[in-house]
């Protein structure tokens, strides 16, 4: 036999002898069965740690947050659920007891390990990860406090590994439209506020008018919905490079009865990079980038978002409809079931005046016309 090929498959020898210890060592699990139990829905945190970065999980009022040593943002909702499902249910299909195991804790890199698994309910699990086994795609695990290994699949201790990147909200707000009580956008054209009101949306600035409902709860669905493209890292407190000026192209939302806005900055396009502008979001503290379309929906808000009804009204609250023209006047008022002409006993059907007001109800503006005065 070849000299230099004796040490090799001495190694492999040796190996093989350990591998086989291991396995003959390894009780088979019944299917199902798992490290530790936990319901999802009691869970309050998730953390994940790989290579010494620690990403968090956190539930707080009801939705997820994401924490790290750099920044605290909204998570993905979908994603967050499908993180703390899979991390609460390990699922193992050997068992190696705490006596074999204390002698090779080495050999299955559960001494000192990088990887773990954190899951907080009402107690704490803490799972360790260790090598890969001789078993294709399983890994070597132990609760921190306990001194049994189990054999969990490489996908669950993938879960370590996962960048915080792909947890956070990847959208612009989680904020939704119906929780928005009013936004006030700032731009080049001056300012324009609309509010919410019982009866709709309505302009407060430049002027006072009712807004069209669908088009503003359009535009919120895009500049609050919209795609982050990229998360962009910023140390510095001054965003002027970018084009982020405070004050200046802005579209600020005040939601939920809370008195600070949660204000979305547009800045400069991204250099070299066709259709991408960068924008500070304050309530996440973040830079990112956005699609250059959802700047210019957002600053141009003041157009198009006017109610061209000519006339909004519920003719079951009205009392009475007063017609002039010329100088003269006909009035319509309730009678029991029906309308009259007040002065005289004509009666009109309630159809019939709900046909006018329905025409003039579906009568649309074609053109505001900026009132003169004197006129």
């Amino acid at each position: 036999m070849n000299r230099l090929l004796t040490p090799f498959l001495v190694v492999l020898a040796a190996l093989a002898l350990a591998a086989a210890i291991t396995l003959r060592s390894c009780i088979s699990c019944p299917p199902g069965e798992v490290m530790f139990l936990c319901d999802p829905a009691q869970v309050r945190a998730v953390r994940l740690h790989s290579g010494g970065e620690s990403v968090e999980v956190r539930r707080k009022d009801g939705r997820w947050v994401v924490i790290t040593k750099d920044f605290r943002d909204p998570a993905d909702g979908a994603v967050a659920a499908k993180l703390v499902a899979a991390a609460s249910h390990p699922l193992v299909s050997h068992h190696i007891p705490t006596e074999e195991a204390r002698r090779q804790i080495s050999e299955f890199g559960l001494r000192s390990p990088k990887r773990w698994i954190e899951v907080e309910e009402r107690t704490r699990w803490k799972v360790l990860l260790g090598k890969e086994s001789a078993v294709e795609g399983l890994v070597y695990a132990r609760l921190d406090n306990a001194g049994d290994v189990f054999l969990v699949s490489r996908d669950y201790a993938g879960l370590a590994e996962i960048p915080a990147s792909q947890l956070r909200f990847s959208k612009v707000s989680p904020v939704n439209p119906e929780e928005v009580d009013r936004f006030v956008v700032r731009s080049g054209a001056g300012e324009v506020e609309i509010s919410r009101s019982p009866t709709g949306w309505e302009f407060q600035r430049p002027l006072a008018t009712r807004a069209d409902a669908a088009a503003v709860e359009a535009l919120l669905q895009a500049v609050l919905g919209a795609p982050i493209l990229a998360f962009e890292k910023n140390d510095s407190g001054d965003l002027g490079h970018l084009g982020i000026i405070p004050g200046q192209q802005e579209f600020a939302v005040y939601a939920n009865g809370r008195d600070k806005p949660s204000v979305v900055r547009f800045g400069a396009q991204v250099p070299d990079v066709e259709g991408q502008v960068f924008a500070q979001l304050t309530a996440r503290d973040a830079v990112v980038r956005l699609p250059f379309e959802v700047k210019e929906r957002a600053l141009s808000a003041g157009k198009g978002l006017r109610d061209r009804a000519l006339l909004r009204v519920d003719l079951d609250l009205v009392d009475a409809i007063e017609i002039r023209r010329r100088g003269k006047s006909l009035r319509l008022q309730r009678a029991g079931d029906s309308w009259e002409v007040a002065g005289c006993t004509a009666q009109i059907e309630e159809e019939r005046v709900r046909e006018f007001v329905d025409a003039l109800t579906g009568a649309q503006v074609r053109e505001f016309i900026r009132e003169t005065p004197g006129r």
